[in-house]
């Protein structure tokens, strides 16, 4: 691995961030502790019933009401991969399929059109073929170079979706070719960037808006790159 390469993705600070992030970045590191604590509790309990409420209404930050819906465990965890993605938000969620069906499902609509790389991890693909079903009109084709997706592009295209390195194909897309192409346009860039991962590649310098990255076979977290990317796929 070369010097240049290290520099360019922050690879001497890395490790240092990677253990020192939940006391200088995270949630719930105390009494001097390294790491934040493991938080077992499922429900969480509040003096004022307006407290309570400002909890659900999402008024009161960094405050949990139920650990389905997020626990201080899983914010030091999602705190952690934000920075090391160099991010602006991140959400935890059981499984990768779980991340990437959240991300479909809230920002596609029937009739609406999407470009996919046809180099994709099996469960992926079955799941692109659910949407298929619920009329997203899915376009797959080589994302080996940016004119290729530039020609599948259509008036209602929402977003384009690559794998960083294709599981288990291992075909390479060109991330900076669509990303300038998906900033030209004005679409939403989402990257499944499991088979890196930030140690290796940030999928937001090459202009993703939407980041996923599997952490074990029964864990995922969806990475919000940009803001500003993302607000024209919600407008």
């Amino acid at each position: 691995m070369s010097e240049e390469f290290k520099a360019q993705q922050g690879w001497e600070i890395l490790s240092t961030l990677n253990v020192h992030a939940d006391h200088l970045f995270g949630a719930g590191a105390a009494h001097g502790g390294v790491h934040a604590p493991i938080h077992p509790s499922v429900q969480y309990g509040y003096e004022r019933v307006e407290d309570l409420v400002a909890v659900f209404q999402g008024r009161a930050k960094n405050s949990c009401s139920y650990a389905r819906q997020g626990a201080p465990t899983t914010a030091a965890l999602e705190a952690k991969l934000t920075r090391l993605e160099n991010g602006v938000g991140t959400v935890c969620f059981a499984t990768g399929m779980a991340a990437l069906s959240a991300v479909f499902l809230s920002l596609l609509r029937a009739g609406d059109h999407m470009v996919a790389t046809r180099h994709l991890f099996g469960n992926t693909n079955s799941l692109l073929g659910t949407l298929e079903g619920l009329g997203v009109v899915i376009d797959k084709v080589d994302c080996g170079t940016a004119e290729t997706v530039a020609g599948a592009l259509r008036p209602n295209t929402r977003l384009v979706f690559v794998e960083t390195i294709a599981n288990p194909g291992t075909q390479i897309p060109d991330l900076e070719g669509i990303g300038a192409l998906c900033r030209s346009r004005g679409l939403l860039f989402v990257v499944d960037n499991t088979n890196t991962s930030p140690a290796l590649f940030r999928p937001g310098t090459v202009g993703a808006g939407l980041v996923v990255n599997s952490l074990t076979m029964n864990s995922a977290l969806l990475v919000i790159a940009s803001t500003f990317r993302l607000a024209g796929a919600l407008g």
